[in-house]
């Protein structure tokens, strides 16, 4: 287990910072387990902004009996799925989903956007009735 995950993922452990743009991010990588666990913390919805911080695993790594760690995608609805992580160097890393079909939903990009608007923003298509919020949100989405 030390030798195929702990020692391996080592760089990934503890508190980062994304580069996602102007929205930022915090992501904490964990051991919990068997398992190396990538969770992105995300602000309360608005306008509820005194409430608890929102998170959702956005990657996890374990061993499949006694082959070498197993990177998994855990986005989208379908479950974990294939993905990679590259440690370019002692502090920077990147994933990569290699199954985004895994991300899409039967009922197609109408259902991804109310799923995606319900999950981020706290709210409904209904919800929404100024003509500058469903910009800023679709501007966002996109």
């Amino acid at each position: 287990v030390y030798a195929k995950l702990l020692h391996r993922y080592r760089h990934i452990l503890g508190l980062w910072q994304p580069d996602i743009g102007p929205y930022g991010g915090l992501l904490n990588v964990v051991v919990d387990g068997l398992f190396i666990i990538g969770w992105m913390y995300l602000t309360p919805h608005d306008p509820h902004v005194d409430g608890p911080m929102r998170f959702k695993p956005l990657f996890r790594v374990h061993l499949m009996e006694r082959r070498s760690a197993t990177v998994e995608c855990m986005y989208g609805h379908k479950g974990p799925h294939s993905g990679h992580i590259q440690i370019v160097k002692k502090d920077e890393f990147s994933t990569k989903c290699n199954q985004t079909d895994h991300h899409r939903m039967s009922g197609g990009r109408q259902e991804e956007f109310r799923t995606w608007l319900r999950e981020e923003w706290g709210r409904t298509l209904e919800d929404i009735f100024h003509e500058h919020m469903q910009e800023l949100i679709l501007m966002k989405f996109i």
